[in-house]
């Protein structure tokens, strides 16, 4: 409009002032020429009057002559005027029609292609070019509009030098209003928002005002219309006009009414909430029913397995095991109860190691052999050729799988087979897709009910007079395994002719075993191993296992035994592999396994830990410490010789063999152990266990009792139930641990005292909560005798202090241990000085001397201040230069007091250096002696 305004001033002005000069110019000329003539006229005349009588008549003439070319130049200019005037006055007037109206359509009429119809021409086509510029804005327009409508979007814009907010209509209607566009000033658009938002929103707008961020976007409340509810906005703008001083003048943006939307995140966070209160309320029965259930089961199984060590006859003895059967098969219920409910939470893991598909396949067969035989059922398996031999993948749940359908197959069939068939379904060099059947030809199953055979809780007779019995988890967990390890699992049946389960998993090609490429166990030959073992028999079984093909073996009684074999050959014949025994007293296998690690020159020596107790170590805790291949006792001579040829591979990774039953180990102990359970079957039980391994034993109901007791009496060791009336045993064990930091010690040996729980729950995360509330050991009810052995032989072993099982427990002096200095570490010490001076040795033991006191002051002043990284880089240093000159006591002291100084224990940090001052004096007291034999005080 400015410009069309423009124009048709110019030319209202312009060609009027051109039009005017004209016309005054031609009048000029005539008004000229005439007078021209005529003073012309009236001289000729003058000078010819003198001399002619007709003169008058002549200039008469003119002067007609004269006027009449006067009145004609006067009407050419008018006419001239006109015809030039005329065109020019129409575009103008064009113009202004077009400027008056806003209509671009309309048209300057154009007659001749002269200088004026070139400049109507041009008109026109800027006439069509601002149409067309219209006419695209009115689709722009619209399509923001229609976009503005769907997306519930309203625009503001805010001129920030007036103090105006234009708002479009949709945020009247947002507000509960009509739809109308609003025009309010800042201030009243302040008053709308909610008061808890507001310093927020103008630190925001603050922000974008000075040009420090570029985009204003905020989320904040205003009040509705009808001033009863808030309507939550989410605004975002920019700035898009400053003046030259970069004032912000103008800013635009868009507001979205997002009040539903945070209304159903609400809900959905509720809903949420709910379903995982639910969760936990189901993870809570389970756990209360597996207590509920195991409780007195563990006093079934405990007086059964107690009953059977009695002189029974042979009917009594067939009642008796036969009990302990049907308590096995009902754990077995609840253990598959509770992996159902942890496949359900998501807390099952899956383990991707190297394993021996054959083995898993044998192991699974051997499981269900004995059944099958007593049916009179072919038990078959059936491996098509060329399958590969070593897979990566989780070999425990595929075991798992494999002897649910196997059993299940058992179960269902009363005659005839039971094939168990594996073929590959697909493979490339990295990878193995192997389809597993097991096909019975039991009673097979109905059409209809294949679908929910898969599904928890499903059977395919569900009537109280069902014929088989069974939880019907057994199924549905196979599925939730097989999806979780990447397979897919499926049936086909028909009743009455059998039924073939199968499943499809993907595995992870690994190199064959060497023991499948080369010759038997031939570069095995000459290998030089230790075995360390504390039962003597399992020693010399082993090596005279490897002796058999060649291998040198050495044999330790004890983990302190075998560090000063192995720090002793590292510099001449270093053992390449280490046979770990788990279970040993005083050291066990992997307390070993990390000081082996801790020691660089043992650096390269391989771990093989032995274990008579199943798989109950996880994997991460092996790789932790470097510990490539563990076997299960009874080891089998074949198994122990493919161990030990994997460990010559670095590449192999490592593997977990079979489970294995425990093996029962009965130690007399002189101990006294305190039995703290409120049930009397459990508490019978327990007692009678205790006392049958040799221990005295004494009752507490509760953990109130328990107090009491330890504060009238010493106790080796104490056997805490967790769920008790009065007081837990999570609640007993933390007034424990904060009686001992104030210095009131309860344990035998004036140490941190072991404290191992008995539970019935046995979900994800109770053994993390006891080893919170400050216990060190869990045993799950019902317990085997032989389980209780064991773990108290961890923490209770013949010649050392009761305590040393526990984490951060305190060590025997040295005068009760009678400690000397490490041999070996002499040696290796002595070794240096290659003249035979012993200048070396000098040396260290004077730097020792004159270090070790500094470190232990470092240490006792941590301890006044509770500064745990004072008194943790104090041991660490102290360790490391005990165990260079043989003081093995105390650097095992200062080991444990960093571990308990990085782990945040104060009390069993401070207790340590306490243990770590006596410990020095006496190492100082040996490296004196050393110093005297060596020729210098």
């Amino acid at each position: 409009m400015r410009l069309v305004r423009r124009m048709r001033e110019y030319f209202a002005q312009s060609f009027r002032r051109k039009l005017t000069l004209a016309m005054a110019l031609m009048a000029l000329s005539a008004s000229a020429l005439t007078l021209a003539v005529s003073l012309w006229g009236f001289g000729f005349e003058a000078g010819l009057g003198r001399e002619h009588p007709s003169a008058g008549r002549n200039a008469a003439a003119m002067g007609a002559f004269a006027t009449f070319a006067l009145a004609f130049a006067l009407l050419v200019s008018a006419r001239l005027a006109r015809a030039l005037a005329a065109p020019l006055l129409t575009i103008a007037n064009a113009v202004h029609a077009v400027a008056a109206n806003g209509d671009y359509s309309d048209r300057v009429p154009v007659s001749g292609s002269d200088e004026i119809g070139q400049v109507g021409g041009g008109i026109n086509r800027l006439l069509d070019q601002m149409q067309a510029r219209d006419r695209e804005l009115a689709r722009g327009s619209a399509r923001l509009g229609l976009a503005l409508e769907a997306s519930q979007l309203s625009l503001w814009d805010w001129d920030i030098s007036g103090g105006w907010v234009s708002l479009s209509e949709r945020w009247s209607e947002s507000r509960g209003g009509p739809a109308q566009s609003t025009r309010i000033t800042f201030a009243e658009f302040v008053s709308l928002v909610h008061p808890d938002d507001l310093p927020q929103l103008r630190e925001q707008l603050h922000s974008v005002l000075k040009g420090r961020t570029a985009h204003y976007q905020a989320e904040h409340r205003v009040r509705g219309v009808a001033g009863e509810e808030w309507i939550c906005v989410q605004t975002r703008g920019h700035v898009y006009e400053r003046d030259a001083a970069g004032r912000a003048l103008r800013m635009t943006g868009i507001n979205a009414d997002v009040t539903d939307q945070r209304r159903r995140e609400a809900e959905l966070m509720q809903a949420k909430l709910m379903a995982e209160s639910a969760s936990r309320a189901k993870s809570q029965f389970l756990a209360n029913m597996s207590h509920e259930i195991r409780t007195p089961m563990n006093g079934v199984l405990g007086m059964t397995e107690l009953l059977l060590q009695t002189e029974l006859s042979e009917r009594q003895r067939r009642l008796a095991q036969t009990v302990c059967q049907s308590g096995a098969a009902l754990l077995t219920v609840i253990n598959d109860i509770l992996d159902f409910s942890k496949i359900e939470a998501g807390k099952l893991e899956i383990d991707r190691i190297p394993f021996d598909l054959q083995r898993v396949v044998e192991d699974a067969l051997d499981l269900l052999a004995e059944p099958a035989i007593a049916k009179r059922l072919e038990l078959v398996s059936d491996l098509e050729p060329g399958l590969p031999c070593w897979l990566r993948g989780d070999p425990g749940r595929l075991r798992q799988v494999l002897s649910n359908l196997l059993s299940n197959a058992v179960k269902f069939t009363d005659g005839g087979e039971i094939v168990l068939r594996i073929a590959a379904a697909s493979s490339s060099e990295r990878e193995a897709v192997l389809r597993f059947e097991v096909k019975d030809t039991g009673i097979g199953i109905e059409h209809g009910q294949r679908k929910g055979v898969f599904q928890a809780f499903r059977q395919g007779d569900a009537s109280t007079t069902r014929r088989y019995g069974g939880t019907g988890l057994g199924l549905a967990i196979c599925r939730q395994l097989v999806e979780l390890m990447g397979g897919e699992i499926g049936v086909q049946s028909r009743l009455g002719q059998g039924s073939t389960f199968w499943f499809v998993l993907p595995f992870e090609r690994v190199a064959e075993s060497a023991a499948e490429v080369q010759p038997p166990w031939s570069r095995l030959r000459g290998l030089h191993v230790l075995v360390v073992d504390d039962n003597a028999t399992n020693r010399d079984i082993l090596c005279e296992q490897m002796s058999a093909e060649g291998i040198c073996a050495d044999s330790a009684p004890s983990g302190a035994q075998a560090l000063a074999m192995l720090q002793s050959m590292a510099m001449r014949d270093p053992y390449r592999i280490a046979v770990l025994d788990m279970h040993m007293p005083q050291m066990d296998g992997l307390e070993l396994a990390r000081r082996i690690r801790e020691d660089a020159a043992l650096a390269r020596t391989e771990l093989l830990m032995l274990s008579s107790v199943g798989q109950d170590i996880r994997a991460a805790t092996l790789r932790k410490l470097g510990i490539r291949r563990w076997l299960a006792k009874p080891v089998r001579q074949k198994e122990l010789l493919a161990s030990l040829d994997a460990l010559l591979d670095s590449g192999n990774g490592f593997a977990v063999a079979q489970d294995a039953t425990s093996q029962p180990r009965s130690i007399l102990h002189e101990a006294c152990i305190l039995l703290v359970e409120d049930n009397e079957v459990n508490q019978i039980v327990g007692k009678e266990m205790l006392e049958v391994l040799g221990y005295r034993c004494e009752v507490a109901p509760h953990g109130r009792a328990a107090i009491e007791a330890l504060r009238a009496g010493r106790y080796a060791l104490v056997l805490m139930d967790c769920q008790m009336p009065e007081m837990d045993g999570f609640s007993a064990t933390r007034a424990i641990r904060d009686l001992e930091a104030r210095g009131e010690c309860f344990a035998t040996g004036e140490g941190r005292l072991p404290i191992v729980a008995l539970t019935a729950h046995a979900m994800v995360g109770d053994r993390e909560r006891c080893i919170e509330a400050g216990m060190d050991g869990y045993i799950i009810k019902p317990f085997a005798q032989t389980e209780l052995s064991l773990e108290i032989q961890r923490h209770l072993a013949v010649g050392r202090s009761p305590a040393d099982g526990a984490a951060g427990a305190g060590v025997a002096s040295p005068a009760e241990s009678g400690e000397t200095l490490d041999e070996s570490a002499l040696d290796a010490l002595r070794a240096l000085d290659k003249d035979g001076s012993r200048g070396v040795v000098r040396r260290v033991f004077d730097i020792y001397l004159k270090n070790a006191p500094v470190l232990i002051a470092e240490m006792q002043a941590g301890a006044t201040k509770n500064d745990l990284d004072r008194m943790s880089r104090a041991a660490h240093s102290l360790k490391s230069s005990s165990r260079s000159v043989g003081a093995v006591n105390l650097a095992d002291i200062c080991r444990k007091l960093e571990r308990s100084a990085n782990e945040g224990r104060v009390a069993d940090a401070a207790s340590l250096v306490a243990a770590a001052v006596s410990a020095h004096a006496d190492a100082s007291r040996l490296v004196r002696e050393q110093l005297e034999d060596a020729g210098s005080v």
